[in-house]
Order: C-alpha cells, then structure tokens, then sequence
C-alpha cells in the first residue's frame, strides 16, 4: 500500500514524488543528515558496546542487575527519556552547570537543538542493543585462546586484535546495523532534542502524515528509507558471510 501510495501523483501513476523529493535542496539535506547522524551514533556505540559488553560477558558480579542498568533506557517512554535529556542538556542543566563548575566555560554551551544533542540521545537510547550483541558474541568465546595468545608472548591489544576481535566481529556486525537503521527510523528523539531544524527522515515523514496530511510524499519518503534499510541489511549479511568464510578459513 505505501508503494502504491509513493506512486499517486495529481496527473496518475508516476515518480513525481521521488522526483520532487530529490529536486528540493531541504529533502535532500534531510536525507543526507540522516544517515549521516545514524553512522555517527553507529560509530560512537561501538566502542561502548565492545567495552560493556566484554565487562557483562566476562564479570563475576550477578549480570542480571547489570543487564536491567543497560536496559534500564528502554524502561522509560521515549517521550519522557528525551524530555529528560532536555533538563540534562539544557542552559541551566547538569551537563552545563559541571561546566562552569570547573572552569571549561563561562556561557552556557548550547547542546539542545543542535546535532551533538540529537546524538547524545540517540546513542543513549540505541547503544545497549549493540552491548548485548556483542556481549552475545563474547559468551560463546573460549577464553583459553587469550591464555594460548598470552603463553606466546603476545601483549594484551595484540591478543584482542588478533584473538577477541574477530569473535566479536559478527556480534559488533549485527549490533552495528540495527544501530544504524533504527537511529535512522527514529522520530520522537530526533524533533525533542533537534528541533525542526535538525529533521530527519522519520520525523519529515511524520509531519507529512500528520501536519500537511501528504500521503504520497510521505509514502515516497518511506520507500527511500526502506530501501536504505534493506541495502544497509544486504551489506550486514555479505559482512556476516565474508567473516565466516575468514574463520573457517582460519
């Protein structure tokens, strides 16, 4: 139905709303902002989902306390998560008032309505899904390797490159992708935090629906987005088939 939608244009069945949608310079930014604020909350959740995840997997602490503090952000509708990093990020906030606490800054810096604000809440909303793909991957590691690795001579950052790494790979593969293709969907976080400066496609195809009420246009936005995700799951996969061919190799 959204295809057909995408389709309907005042003059019949054509591709007038893709076409229109890549002739404006705003649409084409909102595009461009999305994927490109989606590969920078990607970026900046791996090397937290590698760090935590490794901690959850590897811990003698109880994980199940552990696993509800890095769920605990999908505990909290988004509404009231992102209106929460409003009051943390805000002028008179937290973030700000350390800041000036120790001397970084004598005016406030603007966080809220800006890309690192979206960002922010972003990878506090989406990094938990990449720790417990990795920390999924790092359970099925035998930690007898390392201790091989270690006999050898080799030092700790060559034993991870070379030992953990390429376990976790899969794990920061796939956690990687759904990262990135959902920071891409996301609507709530995006308007609470960016502003309508700051739109991505999501949140232009939600003020297609429910402000101006223009159905097709959204529609065609959905299927540019669509198509993005399934070219984004097409890449996961070849990644997924090339490491395992690399093992068995191995």
């Amino acid at each position: 139905e959204i295809g057909r939608l995408s389709l309907v244009t005042p003059s019949g069945v054509g591709i007038d709303n893709f076409a229109g949608i890549l002739a404006r310079e705003d649409y084409r930014a909102t595009i461009l902002r999305t994927f490109w604020f989606a590969a920078i909350v990607t970026v900046v959740s791996v090397p937290i989902g590698i760090c935590c995840g490794l901690f959850l997997a590897r811990t003698g602490l109880r994980r199940g306390p552990l696993l509800a503090l890095v769920l605990t952000p999908w505990l909290v509708s988004v509404v009231v998560r992102s209106y929460g990093w409003t009051v943390v990020l805000g002028n008179r906030g937290v973030v700000n008032w350390a800041l000036r606490a120790v001397g970084l800054t004598d005016a406030p810096v603007q966080f809220l309505y800006q890309p690192l604000g979206t960002i922010i809440g972003l990878v506090h909303v989406f990094a938990p899904l990449l720790v417990l793909s990795v920390m999924a991957a790092a359970l099925h590691q035998d930690r007898a390797l390392e201790e091989a690795a270690s006999c050898l001579g080799s030092r700790p950052l060559q034993t991870f490159r070379l030992v953990t790494l390429p376990v976790l790979a899969p794990g920061i593969v796939t956690g990687s992708a759904i990262v990135f293709l959902l920071s891409c969907g996301a609507v709530v976080t995006p308007l609470l935090l960016g502003g309508l400066r700051q739109t991505m496609i999501a949140s232009q195809i939600y003020q297609d629906i429910f402000h101006t009420f223009d159905l097709p246009k959204a529609s065609a936005m959905s299927m540019i987005l669509l198509a993005a995700t399934l070219l984004i799951a097409l890449v996961a996969k070849l990644v997924h088939i090339t490491l395992a061919g690399t093992r068995r190799a191995g």
